[in-house]
């Protein structure tokens, strides 16, 4: 059967484009549905991202699940710069929310009763005059106008199609877990910056955070390697006592970080979107509430414009910039917060200071945090 649109890979970005898309009558198809993620990671949603869930009629049943973050806390260890952004001064309910991962995919996966959904992989493909044919490992042709590739970082459409892509090692490994606290938090995130890396910690239960600890590569293995008591020491001596004490963490396991861009983010009759498309440093939490905005704006215009020829490049012209001022804001700051010499540090934690205080500037840097400067 002739599909209007096919995404490829079944992973957040694929099911939240199909559930932007649900309403419409075109007949969308996911090839490679979602599974079961095996372990208990949890996601930061930006206010903006909330609100999209909002429009699509799925806060209702997140939100139950969903930890608000009232502040958001910033600081340079062993330094004086500390910023605080806040609920209130933005006026907003939350500045965003953290949710299990298990029960977004689910609770999106839910909503696409009429979707249909493909288990299979892709072998090949085939341009055709208005579309694409799609080769699948047991033998089936699928046909669709439109292919999305969805399907990560490591794209198997964008290789199949030989789009280049450009990519920035770190040298860094984030490490994640669940952190439990000795006392109840107030609903506060942090980003800390250490000489090895920074230490986000989103809260997730009343006495739970989840860990994002950024650590030199070669160094991965050995924080893996220490047991409970030791890794906690660790981590507190790191991170300081502002959660008070650390009293247990779950399974840790590790993740290489990257940031990379595709050179080409449509052909004809097709779309990278997601991992697929660009992949961010976690350092501002921000990967998957950019791509949701990407997801936004496509499905608004396959809405509007689909029998349009250059709707896809349209596409491009209203999400470059975003895309490009959210990589570069990423890099910086992990650049410029490795940096060892006073020369950087100084100058960085007067910035803080200054950010501290009540400005336009810290509204702008308030606002993009929360996904609403570039829409």
């Amino acid at each position: 059967m002739k599909h209007d649109i096919l995404i490829v890979g079944g992973g957040l970005t694929g099911i939240s484009l199909a559930c932007a898309l649900r309403h419409t009558k075109l007949h969308i198809g996911i090839i490679n549905p979602p599974t079961q993620i095996p372990d208990n990671r949890a996601i930061a949603l930006s206010h903006g991202s909330q609100q999209l869930f909002v429009k699509y009629n799925l806060w209702q049943t997140l939100a139950p699940t969903a930890m608000p973050i009232k502040t958001v806390h910033v600081s340079d260890q062993g330094h004086f710069g500390i910023t605080r952004f806040t609920a209130a001064e933005a006026r907003v309910p939350a500045l965003g929310y953290v949710i299990p991962l298990q029960t977004l995919q689910n609770t999106i996966s839910q909503s696409l009763t009429h979707i249909d959904c493909i288990s299979n992989t892709v072998q090949s493909m085939k341009p055709l005059e208005n579309g694409w044919e799609l080769q699948l490992q047991d033998g089936q042709k699928k046909t669709a106008r439109l292919i999305v590739a969805a399907d990560g970082a490591n794209s198997t459409i964008r290789q199949l199609q030989n789009i280049r892509v450009v990519e920035q090692l770190s040298g860094q490994t984030a490490l994640i877990s669940n952190i439990k606290l000795s006392r109840a938090h107030t609903h506060t995130a942090y980003e800390r910056f250490t000489p090895n890396g920074a230490i986000a910690m989103l809260p997730i239960a009343e006495d739970l955070y989840t860990l994002v600890w950024i650590v030199p590569t070669e160094a991965a293995e050995k924080y893996l390697a220490l047991d409970t008591p030791e890794f906690l020491a660790k981590l507190q001596r790191a991170f300081g006592y502002r959660l008070g004490k650390f009293s247990d963490a779950t399974r840790r396991f590790t993740h290489t970080l990257k940031q990379s861009y595709a050179e080409e983010q449509i052909k004809h009759n097709l779309v990278l979107l997601g991992n697929a498309a660009h992949t961010l440093h976690p350092i501002a939490a921000q990967g998957f509430n950019l791509g949701l905005r990407d997801i936004d704006c496509l499905a608004r215009i396959i809405e509007q414009d689909f029998e349009n020829p250059n709707y896809l490049e349209k596409y491009v012209k209203n999400r470059i910039t975003d895309q490009k001022n959210l990589m570069s804001v990423t890099n910086g700051l992990m650049k410029i917060f490795a940096q060892p010499s006073p020369l950087i540090r100084i100058p960085c934690n007067l910035g803080l200071l200054a950010l501290d205080l009540p400005s336009p500037l810290k509204q702008a840097a308030c606002r993009y945090g929360m996904g609403l400067g570039a829409q």
